[in-house]
């Protein structure tokens, strides 16, 4: 099953899912609303808005020294890179019969496998509650005693795509308010994907707010190489010829958010960074403030006021 987030037909898609879900929950004899049920993912404090997003500064940068500049420059280079390894999702692999998952966004990706899972596990045929990946691992989903709300663990599950490359998720999704569309509802994450030699964590949630699916979005704050909160919004990415082109606004834990422009990046072969390109950083004057170039996978050169310093990745 692909279902591509972005669009009427695949919102409608997943209407269709969430509401075979909700059918299947109702023929087993369950009721409404959530559940404190330690498996259950129905606990009030899962609601929208009790993510890690308190860790995060929401105010607009304003770059005053070559110490802001360093901080807003590691936030746009982290935020272009996991862009870009994040339009590179999986594709088939590990996933249940009749599930397939075409190219699209990593998170998408998840969401899309997730609620296939649940799916599968309510069906009164199939019935499952544990799937295996096809390198290892397994995925859980447990349900709570009424059936309304659930959660799916994702244990060292691995799933190989092109090129023998693996892609191996932890973690776990609770599912919330998918009893009743009409109010808010979505799921809360927290996990780890280990994918092109690197390792990133995400945690926060995918909310919509009611049944017409315009309102959806995601609130992720993920851990970047530096140890620093993040999170990016308003992503555009776009790839010709092996050099991508990124937009996006990303915010840092303590510095607040930036918007930048990426062209031409090249990304380095098996590690972080890139190899070529540029990067054009705005701050809360509107300007363009910082430029970051690349011209090998060691190091990134920085110019603010005219002054370029140069830095390890």
């Amino acid at each position: 099953m692909f279902i591509d987030f972005k669009s009427t037909a695949g919102k409608a898609r997943l209407a269709f899912v969430l509401s075979t879900v909700i059918g299947l929950a109702a023929c087993g004899g369950g009721g409404s609303g959530g559940s404190n049920d330690d498996t259950g993912g129905g606990d009030p404090g899962n609601q929208p808005g009790n993510s890690d997003s308190g860790s995060i500064n929401e105010q607009a940068a304003t770059i005053q020294s070559e110490e802001d500049a360093k901080a807003g420059a590691d936030a746009a280079v982290d935020s272009a890179h996991q862009a870009i390894i994040e339009e590179q999702a999986p594709d088939v692999g590990g996933l249940p019969t009749g599930a397939s998952i075409s190219t699209q966004s990593q998170q998408d990706w998840v969401m899309s496998l997730t609620t296939e899972y649940a799916t599968q596990a309510l069906s009164p045929t199939a019935a499952v509650t544990e799937v295996e990946g096809d390198c290892g691992g397994e995925a859980r989903v447990n349900f709570n005693d009424s059936r309304s709300a659930y959660t799916v663990v994702y244990d060292n599950f691995c799933t190989t795509i092109s090129q023998n490359e693996t892609y191996v998720m932890d973690g776990v999704f609770e599912w919330f308010g998918y009893d009743n569309l009409e109010t808010e509802w979505g799921y809360d994450f927290d996990y780890t994907v280990d994918y092109l030699g690197e390792t990133r964590s995400y945690s926060g949630t995918y909310r919509c707010g009611d049944s017409s699916y315009q309102s959806c979005s995601y609130i992720n704050n993920y851990e970047g190489r530096n140890g620093r909160q993040y999170r990016t919004e308003n992503v555009s990415v776009y790839e010709s010829n092996g050099a991508y082109e990124v937009d996006a606004r990303v915010y840092d834990e303590e510095l607040g958010y930036v918007d930048y422009e990426a062209s031409d990046l090249v990304l380095c072969d098996g590690g972080y960074g890139f190899s070529a390109g540029f990067i054009s950083i705005k701050d809360s004057s509107g300007n363009n403030v910082i430029r970051i170039d690349f011209s090998g996978c060691s190091s990134f050169t920085v110019t603010y006021n005219g002054v370029a310093s140069s830095y390890n990745y």
